[in-house]
C-alpha cells in the first residue's frame, strides 16, 4: 500500500491517464480537422471561381459600356 502513496505515484497514475486519454481522443481530432480542412478547401475554391467570375463579367460590362 506504501508504494501506491505519495506524490512520485501520482505522477506516474495522472501522467498515465493522460497519455491513454491523448492516444483515445487523436485519431477523432485528426478526422475531425481534416474534414474541416476539406470543407474550407471546398469553400475556398468556390470563392475563388466566383470571384474570378465576377471579376471577368464586370470588364465585360465595361467593354460594353466604356
Amino acid at each position: 500500500m506504501a508504494d501506491r502513496m505519495g506524490v512520485p505515484y501520482l505522477q506516474r497514475t495522472l501522467s498515465l491517464q493522460l497519455t491513454e486519454h491523448i492516444l483515445k481522443c487523436l485519431p477523432d481530432l485528426k478526422r475531425d480537422l481534416q474534414a474541416r480542412n476539406r470543407d474550407l478547401s471546398k469553400d475556398v475554391a468556390e470563392y475563388r471561381a466566383t470571384a474570378m467570375f465576377e471579376s471577368s463579367s464586370s470588364s465585360d460590362t465595361k467593354a460594353l459600356v466604356g
